[in-house]
């Protein structure tokens, strides 16, 4: 290599060197101005104190100590400043005293294509259910048997049913049981080879009745075993009732069994998972008391409503309300929050998937009545 070719390969590296420390120290800026112009302190005008700074390959990690008086709900209060400021995704974590606030340099892809392989999780997950991509690039996966019960919200256009598409594909390869709710009768009777589907009024209540019969069945399996776990019992598969709207639900008699199922199934293995668009509509009289069974909550766009934001993710979290128009982003809930980009999926691809998979088709029993599929236009 010339001189002269050595002299400006140096020049360049050393701009960029220059460039990433004036971008780097402008984040640091720009944190601290919110906090400054935000007003974030306690009653005697302490301040948050940056103690640490710790660069991932993703981004940095700002570890706050917290004065007396100040709280994680005070940083998740002023995310969208910190996040609009910044120009990143910034997720806040709580370790007592300290806060850690991640700020993120990379995007989240708008579109990631389905893919998903249970075998790794099946060593130590009965229900293993890909939920989506976090700004590290990491996949979320939470087993369905330890979350038990989900609340899925977001209006409609915005994932919620590629992403239930997923979930049940996921289930179905991972070796459960599913059977879906869908009173629209469009996207999951297309898939009634593999799993039970119930379309109207009727078929709903007798699909949840017969829930309720094998909850009790299985109890008794159980008991009779003296094993707390299904996997101690021969033939016993978990499985996941799925509603897809719950608002279309007319039968008092369904919302009966959806009570007792929240409150009694998960010892036998079955969990629920509802979705509704809007979890602030009155869908039944006991929703409230059944929503709050409903540990998982994912929520997807809800076109800036705060209200429903809180009703989905929990009093005060009006963070699915700052989420932006895209589809398939979301947050979820469960244990720690975070936003993620769940896969995209839709129905003949997830045919496609269970064929090549060798998913077994179901075996239709007598008492089912078998769904009517829309004709196509």
């Amino acid at each position: 290599m010339s001189n002269r070719k050595q002299s400006l390969l140096e020049w360049s590296l050393d701009q960029l060197i220059k460039q990433y420390r004036k971008d780097e120290s402008e984040l640091f800026y720009k944190v601290e101005e919110v906090i400054s112009a935000s007003r974030l302190e306690n009653k005697d005008g302490i301040r948050p104190n940056l103690i640490k700074k710790t660069e991932s390959e993703n981004g940095w990690h700002l570890i706050f100590n917290l004065p007396p008086d100040i709280t994680l709900d005070d940083f998740e209060k002023r995310r969208k400043s910190f996040q609009t400021f910044t120009n990143s995704i910034v997720e806040f974590k709580n370790n007592g005293p300290i806060i850690i606030m991640s700020v993120y340099r990379k995007k989240l892809k708008e579109i990631i294509p389905f893919h998903f392989d249970p075998r790794p999780y099946l060593k130590t997950m009965l229900a293993p259910l890909p939920i989506g991509y976090s700004p590290t690039g990491k996949l979320a996966v939470t087993d369905m048997a330890s979350v038990h019960h989900m609340l899925i919200s977001g209006v409609t256009g915005y994932g919620k049913t590629s992403g239930l598409l997923g979930m049940v594909t996921s289930l179905l390869i991972a070796g459960c049981e599913v059977s879906v709710i869908d009173k629209k009768a469009i996207d999951f009777p297309i898939l009634s080879d593999y799993l039970e589907v119930a379309i109207t009024e009727n078929e709903t209540e007798t699909m949840l009745k017969k829930t309720v019969k094998e909850m009790e069945i299985r109890a008794e399996k159980l008991r009779d075993a003296k094993a707390q776990k299904i996997q101690q019992v021969k033939d016993m598969k978990y499985k996941v009732v799925i509603i897809d709207e719950a608002a279309d639900i007319e039968s008092n008699n369904s919302w009966e069994a959806i009570d007792k199922l929240v409150r009694k199934a998960r010892a036998g293995g079955i969990g629920l998972i509802i979705a509704t668009q809007k979890p602030s509509a009155n869908t039944s009289k006991g929703f409230t008391d059944i929503r709050s069974n409903l540990a998982g909550r994912l929520c997807y766009y809800v076109n800036g409503d705060s209200t429903d934001s809180q009703i989905a993710l929990g009093k005060g979290n009006s963070r699915a309300a700052e989420l932006p128009a895209i589809a398939g982003r979301c947050i979820w809930k469960w244990k720690t929050e975070e936003m993620l980009q769940s896969m995209f999926l839709d129905t003949e691809e997830a045919i496609k998937i269970l064929q090549e998979k060798n998913i077994p088709k179901r075996e239709v029993k007598q008492d089912e009545q078998s769904p009517v599929l829309l004709p196509p236009g």
